[in-house]
């Protein structure tokens, strides 16, 4: 698996990604949620494509990490690459590029997520309620004031 920052080109690999997983932020949230494509989502999309973006690829795109500032604007690892250690991997090569402290936003009820990044030291912060696609989501600002 090679690391390397996106370019234009990326643009197709990046949105099949994000759409193949996106859903799965929102598995234990009480009402089921619709995806909005990330090419329709005019919210979401510029913000992801005016970031940086790392991506992890063998063959394909199998991960991204989208970053701005001291902001994770979005991780998403491909399922069968999930629990082998890449998507530490790729935010722990963007940690080191941003200042401290670091912010990032989970969905509330995504508990394996938030798991993995308290493992990473971040920290819940606050709560706020943002809108997917007509639906109201409950989600942690999480921080990180000191990485290794």
């Amino acid at each position: 698996m090679k690391f390397r920052h996106s370019t234009d080109s990326d643009y197709q690999a990046i949105v099949a990604l994000y759409n193949r997983c996106k859903l799965d932020e929102f598995v234990f949230e009480p009402q089921p949620l619709t995806l909005l494509p990330l090419e329709q989502d005019n919210k979401r999309a510029p913000i992801i494509f005016s970031s940086d973006i790392l991506l992890a690829e063998d063959e394909r795109v199998n991960g991204f990490c989208a970053y701005k500032d001291s902001t994770v604007i979005a991780l998403y690892v491909d399922k069968p690459f999930r629990s082998k250690g890449l998507g530490a991997k790729l935010l722990r090569q963007v940690l080191t590029k941003m200042p401290l402290p670091i912010s990032l936003y989970v969905v509330a009820t995504n508990v394996q997520a938030i798991a993995f990044y308290t493992k990473l030291g971040f920290i819940t912060d606050s709560s706020s309620v943002f809108d997917y696609n007509g639906v109201d989501v409950v989600a942690n600002k999480m921080l990180l004031s000191q990485f290794e």
